[in-house]
């Protein structure tokens, strides 16, 4: 008998930094929109970046630290979504109960860490070829006042009416 799941999603900001060709230059930032088309490619290499072949895989969930937490969760996988033409970073964990407010907290807290110094940390220090670019791409936690937030229902919806998958 299947499990019944939950699903919640986290969205943050992404940051490209594009190593140039000649290496006498420094590198150099990269809009979000500049590599909107390559959101496919990029989920590929995310997950690629950590052996997640199997969709039953436990992706990031791990390395929850918060054991309460981690009885409660099965799944967080990263990815990317390209959002009215521009890439997001988006955290989906899979529960298999509600989280209280204070535990969507700590799930927070726990997602900033491994986007700051476990798995984003180490994603970001390779970089990856993206339409003939080699580019660092990092998960931010915040970035121009945005901010690591969960997805309301209003977001998913807007997401859905307007078209985006």
């Amino acid at each position: 008998m299947a499990e019944n799941t939950i699903e919640m999603k986290f969205r943050c900001p992404l940051e490209f930094v594009v190593e140039p060709e000649d290496v006498e230059k420094d590198c150099y930032e990269v809009s979000a929109r500049h590599f909107s088309e390559y959101a496919d490619e990029i989920n590929k290499l995310i997950i690629e970046s950590f052996g997640i072949y199997d969709p039953e895989e436990c992706g990031l969930a791990a390395y929850i630290i918060d054991d309460d937490l981690a009885e409660k969760i099965t799944k967080i996988i990263p990815s990317v979504e390209n959002i009215n033409g521009e890439l997001r970073g988006l955290m989906t964990v899979t529960l298999r109960e509600n989280l209280t407010e204070i535990e969507i907290g700590k799930l927070r807290k726990e997602l900033v860490e491994q986007l700051d110094n476990g798995w984003g940390e180490d994603f970001n220090e390779e970089t990856v070829n993206i339409g003939g670019k080699y580019v660092y791409i990092s998960f931010l936690c915040a970035k121009d006042g945005e901010r690591l937030h969960v997805l309301d229902a209003d977001e998913t919806i807007n997401q859905t009416m307007g078209g985006l998958s």
